[in-house]
Parts: C-alpha cells; sequence; structure tokens
C-alpha cells in the first residue's frame, strides 16, 4: 500500500472471467470507509426503529385481548367525555419530558458533545420508550447511554456518563419538589396522626 495525497492505491487483480489475466489498480479513499460507517449507522437506526414498532403493535395487541370489549368501549367513551383533561395531561406530560431533554442537552454540551435539540429528543424519547417497556428503572437509560456513545463515538465515556449524570439531577430535584411541597403544605402533613 502506498498512501499518496490523502489516498491509498491498492494493487489487485480483475475478476476471473478477465481473460487478460491483467493486474489493476484502484484507489481507495477514507472517505468510503466513512461514507460505509454512516450508511451502517444508519441501517442500525432503521433496524431499531422497526423493533421499537413491532415491540409496540405487540405489547398493544396483549393488553387489548386481555381486555374485555366492554370495557375497552367504556373507557374510550370516558375519554372522549374527558378530552380536555386527556390534551391538558398529554400536554403538561410533554413540556416535562421537553424540560427533561433541554436538561439532558445542556448536560451533553457540557462534555463538548453537541446535538441539536431534534436529535436530543428523539433518543431521549427512545430511553423512556424502553424503561417503559423494559423491567427496571435503568432499562431505557442503558438504551440512551448506547446510542449517545453512538453519536459521540470519540467521547463515548463522556456520552455515557451524561446519560447518569441526568438521571442523578433529575433525582435531587425530585427531592428538592418534594421537600417544597411539604414545606408549602406543612400544616396539611401535620394534621395527620399516628
Amino acid at each position: 500500500q502506498i498512501q499518496t495525497h490523502g489516498q491509498i492505491t491498492v494493487s489487485g487483480y480483475l475478476p476471473a472471467g478477465n481473460t487478460h489475466g491483467v493486474e489493476a489498480a484502484y484507489q481507495y479513499t477514507p472517505d468510503v470507509e466513512r461514507n460505509a460507517g454512516f450508511r451502517s449507522h444508519k441501517m442500525k437506526k432503521k433496524l431499531f426503529f422497526l423493533v421499537q414498532i413491532v415491540l409496540a403493535a405487540v405489547i398493544l395487541t396483549v393488553i387489548l385481548t386481555k381486555m374485555e370489549p366492554s370495557e375497552l368501549v367504556s373507557a374510550l367513551r370516558m375519554v372522549t367525555k374527558k378530552w380536555p383533561y386527556v390534551i391538558k395531561g398529554l400536554a403538561l406530560y410533554g413540556t416535562c419530558i421537553f424540560l427533561c431533554t433541554i436538561r439532558w442537552k445542556l448536560i451533553l454540551e457540557s462534555q463538548n458533545i453537541p446535538i441539536t435539540i431534534g436529535k436530543a429528543l428523539t433518543l431521549y424519547f427512545t430511553g423512556h420508550f424502553f424503561s417503559v417497556l423494559l423491567p427496571g428503572a435503568t432499562g431505557g437509560d442503558l438504551v440512551k447511554a448506547y446510542f449517545a456513545a453512538m453519536e459521540a463515538p470519540s467521547k463515548k465515556t463522556e456520552a455515557v456518563s451524561t446519560v447518569f449524570i441526568d438521571r442523578i439531577v433529575g433525582m435531587f430535584a425530585l427531592i428538592l419538589l418534594a421537600v417544597a411541597v411539604m414545606a408549602a403544605r406543612l400544616n396539611y402533613f401535620l394534621s395527620f396522626k399516628e
């Protein structure tokens, strides 16, 4: 192999169908390897997205088959009657996820790992999906850590650590919120006797 002007010249033989048996040379550039890696990463993401859809479909099918049709119809009627509350709940839930994503994005950027808000939302929702699906509280974090490392191959350790730092920050924020609520409603909590 001879490296010339950022290219690697590799010598090889033409296919057996070539009766001349002439030795051919072809150019291989680093861009070819990078493009191949990008295509492989993109294919993995597509396959993972397909796995998510299949798992969601399987779970929904199992849940629906275990429910009585009358119960399902009753639940749907209840939702349609209380749709303003459903919309408010979804809006609050979405706002919570968005704020959590912003928090994680800031932690990533503190480790010099730039990421767009769209990509951060995608990874956060992916992790949240598996947090709901997998048993235990860390399944989604492990999935999110894996994809964060894939997004920053030169800083895999830092990318993985941001997921667990984000979980610790969230835990402390939840503790502070609980303390603040208890302090604001102290008389209410003290009204309960043993």
